[in-house]
């Protein structure tokens, strides 16, 4: 039970941190440097492509970071930040069930006999 309860907190981390349209622009950004194999961002390239400034953005990345949505690698003086898929893959666990159920509703709605409906 204990370890439900961390899990569910941890849970409701990964969505309070992505309640921000700021900081889904952040992860979407992140999202697609990993897809092109550039998956280490400095805050300046990641405020520069989100149209935010650096404050900002590394006070948003700080929030994600916590959640577990986000990890930063220190190189030098540079923080290079990459998107956690763990982390990420932890909230669609949760949600799939959920978007199953709609699919399954959906395609039962849209079976032959709805679409006789006129």
């Amino acid at each position: 039970m204990a370890s439900q309860l961390v899990s569910d907190d941890s849970l409701a981390r990964r969505l309070g941190a992505m309640a921000f349209g700021e900081r889904r622009a952040l992860l979407d950004r992140l999202l697609i440097a990993h897809n092109c194999n550039e998956p280490d961002q400095t805050i300046t390239s990641l405020a520069t492509a989100t149209g935010t400034n650096r404050f900002t953005a590394s006070r948003h990345l700080a929030v994600l970071r916590e959640a577990g949505l986000v990890t930063v690698d220190i190189v030098g003086t540079r923080r290079l930040h990459r998107i956690d898929l763990e982390g990420v893959a932890s909230i669609d666990d949760w949600l799939y069930p959920f978007v199953d159920a709609y699919q399954a509703a959906f395609s039962r709605d849209s079976g032959p006999a709805a679409s006789q409906i006129v």
